[in-house]
């Protein structure tokens, strides 16, 4: 596949299809995390200039230590996509994903809207914690929040996540805000 789309990319490059202006970057992770490096398909799909993404992690703040820290990651990217308003609004209709335990886990809706002229989904994880160390983590559990916006902009479907996020998710939240309104810029002002 990586060989397609390397072959696909100097196709497009040799016929001056894609200008360098057509490519829009993303802004930077919020402070405090650390950019992980790219994979070459990513590395292949934003030179071609049909989208982005960005992956970033942090340590959790205020760990208990109980079990091992997932770190919390940031994502974010956008993809060329014709039909991305659509996408949202089906997106708005569904309902949220009801609560479910697996292999230790307890997951359950924490909360969805229409958010920024997209989707804002949370959903909030219980983890058990299990052996000696337990007795470091309230109740034998570790309550982390994922969440994920989903937007559309400039024939361009936009997303961005949190995930791993130990404590309240207002901290999330506030990375989602500023970041939401960097990346509507960034992609209206690319052609």
């Amino acid at each position: 596949m990586f060989r397609n789309l390397m072959v696909l990319w100097m196709s497009v490059l040799a016929g001056g299809l894609i200008s360098a202006g057509a490519q829009t970057k993303l802004p930077p992770p919020p402070p405090g995390f650390k950019v992980i490096a790219d994979s070459p398909s990513t590395t292949a799909m934003r030179a071609a200039g049909v989208m982005d993404m960005l992956q970033a992690e942090k340590p959790n703040d205020d760990w208990p230590g109980c079990i091992v820290d997932p770190k919390v990651a940031f994502k974010a990217s956008w993809t060329n996509s014709p039909g991305a308003e659509q996408n949202v609004k089906m997106m708005l209709k569904m309902p949220e994903e009801p609560p479910a335990f697996s292999m230790g886990t307890k997951t359950e809706p924490a909360g969805k809207q229409q958010y920024k002229g997209g989707a804002l989904t949370w959903t909030k994880k219980t983890v058990m914690a299990a052996g000696t160390a337990s007795a470091k983590c309230p109740g034998n559990q570790v309550i982390l929040y994922d969440g994920s916006w989903v937007g559309y902009s400039n024939g361009k479907l936009l997303g961005v996540a949190v995930t791993n996020l130990y404590g309240q998710k207002e901290a999330g939240q506030a990375w989602f805000d500023p970041y939401i309104d960097k990346l509507l810029v960034a992609v209206s002002n690319s052609k």
